[in-house]
């Protein structure tokens, strides 16, 4: 699974100008998820339930961010800092209302 996620270019860096600030996401089964790899913590439910649960050590976001990283394989989208409030409305959005 994470090798298609990585394939398909799934994997989204998105880099805002001028500040050089880096969000990641993945395009998965229920939406775009926030990846941060650094702490390491998704948005998507397997990561809440499962991963913070203790039953697993990752999701499949994570794995595929970290392979699209070493891969160099991911989409780089280039945003203005004017719309990084907007963008990280929208991405809530996206988000299940469990999780807001």
């Amino acid at each position: 699974m994470v090798e298609e996620i990585v394939n398909e270019g799934r994997v989204k860096l998105h880099r805002f100008n001028p500040s050089g600030r880096e969000i990641w996401t993945v395009v998965g089964s229920r939406g775009d998820q926030l990846v941060i790899e650094s702490q390491p913590y998704c948005t998507c439910k397997h990561f809440h339930f499962a991963v913070l649960g203790g039953r697993d050590e990752t999701c499949y976001h994570l794995s595929a961010v970290k392979k699209a990283k070493q891969a160099s394989k991911f989409v780089k989208i280039e945003i203005d800092d004017e719309e990084y409030g907007r963008f990280l409305s929208m991405l809530a959005s996206d988000l299940p209302p469990d999780l807001v």
